[in-house]
């Protein structure tokens, strides 16, 4: 069987990278896609966590949703901030933003536009704050829901509010945890630990730290932006916008 690699600007499942083609089927890593019949020839290596049917791509709605790279969320809890003369009270409670692989940035309250580039974000948060990134891997069924909602706002801005964390019912974090959530992913209680018994109680959804801290339970890989650092690891490269 014949194989070749070649550069796709836009593969059939919405893929743009430099991907690895065999036979007229496409190579995603986990599985083998052929464009021709429009769907994965083996099954979700998730199984029924990725949803009932087993060969979907994306909720099979291609057109409105993509999974690029594959299969990661990264969850961005930015630290507290001083106050200066540009921002008297500075931000004593932090600050948490999603990225999706190929999506980029979802960060509400912080006049960030939705789906800009995750990097340059996470470049000019690690002028003013320290930064810790999680990412989670998931299946395309959790990403497309997780981008439903996130694409449910027209733009990123908040309900005003007079204390630091904004409206507790609708702030930053609560959005980044109602996004989750759309995914599957597991909510912890206040010490970190995923939910298992029914005395345990849930941690606050509009704090800051909740999400992270869902993701660090899941399993997600957690990478440090100090601040002031001019750098960003390679690995956070694939949630940039494509």
């Amino acid at each position: 069987m014949p194989t070749e690699t070649v550069k796709a600007i836009v593969s059939s499942p919405g893929c743009s990278y430099e991907d690895r083609r065999v036979g007229g089927t496409s190579y995603y890593r986990a599985r083998y896609y052929d464009p021709q019949a429009g769907r994965f020839l083996r099954e979700d290596p998730f199984g029924f966590q990725a949803g009932p049917n087993f060969y979907a791509y994306t909720l099979n709605q291609p057109s409105q949703f993509a999974d690029p790279l594959g299969l990661d969320i990264a969850v961005v809890e930015n630290g507290t901030t001083a106050p200066s003369n540009g921002d008297p009270f500075g931000n004593p409670v932090g600050h948490t933003a999603l990225c999706i692989s190929g999506a980029g940035v979802f960060s509400f309250g912080n006049q960030t536009p939705l789906g800009s580039s995750c990097t340059d974000y996470l470049k000019k948060q690690a002028s003013r704050r320290d930064t810790i990134v999680r990412i989670i891997h998931t299946t395309p069924a959790q990403e497309a829901a997780a981008l439903a909602y996130l694409r449910s706002f027209g733009n990123s801005d908040l309900p005003k509010a007079s204390l630091p964390t904004g409206d507790v019912n609708d702030n930053c974090a609560t959005r980044a945890n109602n996004a989750l959530d759309a995914a599957g992913v597991p909510m912890v209680d206040s010490t970190g630990n995923p939910l298992i018994f029914p005395w345990q109680v849930p941690a606050p959804r509009g704090l800051p730290g909740t999400a992270g801290n869902r993701a660090a339970a899941a399993g997600g890989t957690p990478y440090l932006i100090p601040h002031g650092n001019p750098g960003l690891p390679s690995s956070l490269s694939p949630f940039d916008p494509h």
